[in-house]
């Protein structure tokens, strides 16, 4: 397949061979938007020329493109999730105000870790667990940014207190593939209703934002579960955070 002509934001036209076949289709695609989030997409397929019972067989090659358009528009939309997502959350964030948000369900790759609450140890641990993640999943699978979202670490709402810290450190995919390595897997977060604040600064400053999402839960009467820390930068050593702090309440 071959793009012989493009309008940036307009048109696109392409000519496919198959086979032997001097003839190409055609392929026309116009793009029209329609919303700020939304775009309409028209295809149209010009088939060559053919006798009658070539045109009859050609229409089972036409459902074969047809279905890979739209398993092609599937894997797009699927690419395109996450960095939607991401420059969603960059345009929301309004640090230290507590918000409500309903968050979809996620899928998550990434590893289990238990480690020493110590001041400086912790966030260490984290970066280094962290670095793992994101090296795996861009170099030994091969994930471009855009590809997945911001790396989420999840825990218990109020283990902040605790000697030993459990959390599981992982980076939003668009859907399973096949992980060879034992060290990472998947986990599934289901749709919740949070309370949220945005924090940036010392890692161990966080505490405080966090006391505030549970201070908020018990003051209305709410059952809390994890809690989400979203690094919307990467995490650094020797460098202040930007989180989002997600804590996930029912009654």
């Amino acid at each position: 397949m071959f793009i012989r002509y493009e309008n940036l934001n307009k048109t696109l036209k392409y000519q496919l061979f198959e086979d032997e076949n001097e003839n190409p289709t055609l392929v026309d695609v116009k793009f029209k938007p329609v919303s700020a989030e939304k775009t309409k997409i028209t295809w149209y397929v010009h088939t060559p020329k053919l006798s009658v019972w070539r045109r009859v067989e050609n229409f089972w090659t036409e459902d074969r493109f047809a279905e890979n358009i739209n398993k092609s528009m599937v894997n797009l939309k699927n690419s395109l999730g996450n960095k939607v997502e991401k420059d969603n959350q960059m345009a929301a964030i309004k640090y230290d105000s507590l918000m409500v948000e309903n968050e979809e369900d996620k899928l998550l790759l990434g590893i289990n870790v238990s480690t020493a609450n110590k001041k400086d140890a912790l966030y260490k641990n984290i970066v280094m667990n962290y670095n793992k993640v994101y090296n795996f999943v861009s170099m030994d699978l091969g994930k471009k940014d855009d590809e997945f979202g911001y790396p989420v670490l999840m825990t218990d709402g109020d283990n902040y207190k605790d000697k030993e810290v459990s959390y599981f450190l992982g980076i939003p995919l668009s859907k399973k593939i096949g992980v060879s390595d034992n060290n990472f897997n998947f986990r599934s977060v289901n749709p919740s209703q949070n309370y949220v604040i945005y924090y940036k600064g010392s890692y161990e400053g966080r505490i405080r934002a966090i006391q505030q999402l549970i201070q908020k839960a018990k003051k209305d009467e709410m059952r809390f579960g994890d809690i989400r820390q979203t690094f919307i930068e990467r995490p650094m050593e020797g460098q202040d955070v930007n989180l989002k702090l997600s804590l996930s309440v029912y009654k």
